[in-house]
C-alpha cells in the first residue's frame, strides 16, 4: 500500500485500510476486520490543531485483547486550524513523540498502534487506544482541585524523567518554544486588548502593556535552566479522568524542551476552576516540587521551582493573545474559551505579582 492510500478525513477510512494498519501494528495477526463504524468526534474532545475520529471494528473473530475501537487522528479540517498546525509544525511532533517519547514514559498516554506521514503534504495518521471510559476535561467548565492536583503529579513524572537530560539535544525536531517570546504578544497586544475590553480590567490592561514591553526579558526567564520536556498544552481539554485520582494525557502536538513549570502553570491559571490565593499558588508548586524530588531531581531549589512558575504564569498570558482569532472561531465554545482563559490568566499573574519578576 502506498502513501497515497492512506485517508485524509474520516470519510476515507476504510475496512481494508484500517485492517492494514492494525496488521502493520502487529494487532490482526489471526483476525480480519469485517465491517468498521467511523464516527467523527466533535466539539469538546476535537482539538483546535487536529480532526479526530473514533473507528469501531467487527472482526471475523474476536482473538484476545483485540481493541473492539480506536481513535484517529487527522489534520484539522479547517485552514486557519490546518496552517496553524503546519506553522508549529505540530503533526510531525507528535508522531515523533508516539514513536520516540512514549514507548519509554512514566505517564498515563493513549497507545499508538500505527503511525504515518506523508513529508510532501504534511498529512499525518495517528491511531490511537481509545480510552471511552475516562471522562475528558473540559476547560469551560474549569477542573477541580483534586483533578488539577492529580494531573500535576502525574507530568511531574515526564519532567523528572527528561530533567536536564543530554538526551535532550537529540530532539531536534522538538523547538524551545512555540511563539517568538520578544516579538508576538507585543505584535498582538493592541488588537487583542481592544477587542477584549469587555473582560479585562484597568489592572489587566496596565500588566499586559507592560508584558509587550517586555519579550526580551520574559525569554530569558523561560528559558532559564534546567530543561525537560513539556507538553505545553497542558489543560483540560487535553486531559482525561477515571473520578478524580487518575488522570490520561493526551495531544502532543506542541510539547517542548523548556521548564517543566510551564506546565504547572498551564493547567493551574488555565483549567482550575475555582479561585485560589497566593499561599494556594505556593502549595501546589510544592506538591509538583516534592514529586520531582521523589522522582530523583537534584540541584533544584523550590525557591528556582516558584521563580519558574512565575516566570511561566506570565508566558501563559501569550496563548490568548497570540492565538485569538483561532480560538474565537472554533464554533459556539470558541468564545466561552477565550474568555475562561484571559480571566483565569490575568487573575493568577495578579495573585501571584508574577510581574515583579519584570520590573
Amino acid at each position: 500500500m502506498t502513501a497515497i492510500d492512506h485517508p485524509k478525513t474520516a470519510n476515507e477510512i476504510t475496512r481494508d485500510w484500517i485492517g492494514f494498519a492494525l496488521e502493520e501494528a502487529g494487532i490482526c495477526k489471526n483476525s480480519q476486520v469485517i465491517a468498521i463504524d467511523v464516527k467523527p468526534l466533535g466539539g469538546d474532545v476535537s482539538g483546535f490543531l487536529s480532526s479526530i475520529c473514533r473507528v469501531n471494528l467487527s472482526y471475523d473473530s474476536l482473538g484476545p485483547g483485540l481493541p473492539a475501537s480506536y481513535v484517529i487522528k487527522f489534520p484539522p479540517a479547517e485552514d486557519i486550524n490546518r496552517k496553524f498546525a503546519q506553522t508549529f509544525r505540530a503533526n510531525e511532533r507528535e508522531l515523533l513523540f508516539y514513536r520516540q517519547i512514549a514507548p519509554g514514559a512514566p505517564l498515563r498516554i493513549p497507545k499508538c498502534y500505527y503511525s504515518v506521514m506523508e513529508e510532501e503534504t504534511g498529512n499525518y495518521v495517528l491511531v490511537l487506544e481509545d480510552e471511552k471510559d475516562w471522562k475528558t476535561g473540559n476547560q469551560v467548565e474549569g477542573l477541580s482541585r483534586k483533578q488539577v492536583e492529580t494531573a500535576i503529579r502525574e507530568i511531574a513524572k515526564l519532567h523528572a524523567q527528561w530533567w536536564d537530560s543530554p538526551k535532550l539535544k537529540r530532539l531536534d525536531w522538538m523547538p524551545h518554544q512555540n511563539r517568538d517570546i520578544k516579538s508576538s504578544f507585543a505584535e498582538n497586544w493592541p488588537e487583542f486588548s481592544e477587542e477584549h475590553r469587555d473582560i479585562l480590567s484597568e489592572r489587566d490592561i496596565k500588566a499586559g502593556d507592560l508584558i509587550s514591553q517586555s519579550g526580551e526579558k520574559i525569554q530569558e526567564l523561560i528559558h532559564s535552566d534546567p530543561m525537560t520536556i513539556a507538553h505545553t498544552d497542558f489543560r483540560a481539554d487535553n486531559l482525561m479522568f477515571m473520578g478524580e485520582d487518575k488522570v490520561l494525557v493526551l495531544d502532543w502536538q506542541v510539547a517542548c524542551r523548556m521548564t517543566g513549570a510551564f506546565d504547572v502553570a498551564r493547567v493551574v491559571c488555565g483549567s482550575l476552576k475555582e479561585e485560589i490565593t497566593y499561599e494556594d499558588h505556593l502549595g501546589l508548586v510544592d506538591m509538583w516540587y516534592d514529586e520531582l524530588v521523589r522522582e530523583g531531581v537534584s540541584d533544584y531549589t523550590l525557591g528556582e521551582a516558584w521563580r519558574d512558575y512565575r516566570s511561566a504564569l506570565i508566558y501563559c498570558s501569550y496563548v490568548p493573545v497570540t492565538a485569538h482569532h483561532l480560538i474565537s472561531h472554533e464554533g459556539s465554545r470558541g468564545v466561552p474559551l477565550l474568555k475562561a482563559m484571559i480571566t483565569r490568566m490575568f487573575r493568577a499573574i495578579h495573585e501571584c505579582r508574577a510581574l515583579e519578576l519584570l520590573k
